[in-house]
């Protein structure tokens, strides 16, 4: 599996099954460098460029799936004749299954990165802090 990160986090990335991590920024060509006949699937978390370039990374018929609305993305719309199958993951409110989540947190059975926590009255930062990016871990805001 390849992983695209900022190298500093090659030991995480590892952990979670990472075979070969290239650098944050890293394009299709680094990634076909690796594999050159494309990988089976790519999952966008971000958008904009990096969509393209993982987008473009996929072999023929292989699979893209991605959390960025095709609406929030200005760089067009991604259409292949490649065969490449394009899903978009949309997260719906469920109320069951977050307190499930809830409880595997608490049970320290599932656990995240923060990266820094604000007060609610400074909400304002916390969203510029997101806006800049590269952040290694969640924003918390706390009463």
């Amino acid at each position: 599996m390849i992983g695209i990160a900022t190298l500093d986090r090659e030991a995480e990335a590892h952990a979670l099954g990472v075979d070969d991590l290239l650098p944050r920024g890293a394009d299709s060509a680094a990634v076909r460098a690796v594999i050159p006949e494309g990988v089976d699937a790519a999952i966008d978390l971000v958008g904009g460029q990096a969509a393209r370039e993982a987008f473009d990374a996929v072999r023929d018929r292989g699979t893209y799936v991605t959390t960025v609305l095709p609406s929030m993305d200005d760089s067009g719309v991604f259409d292949s004749t490649r065969g490449i199958d394009l899903d978009v993951l949309v997260v719906h409110p469920d109320r069951t299954r977050l307190a499930e989540l809830l409880q595997l947190v608490a049970a320290g059975e599932m656990t995240s990165t923060i990266a820094e926590r604000f007060a609610l009255a400074e909400v304002a930062a916390a969203h510029r802090l997101q806006a800049r990016g590269g952040l290694k871990g969640k924003l918390i805001l706390l009463p």
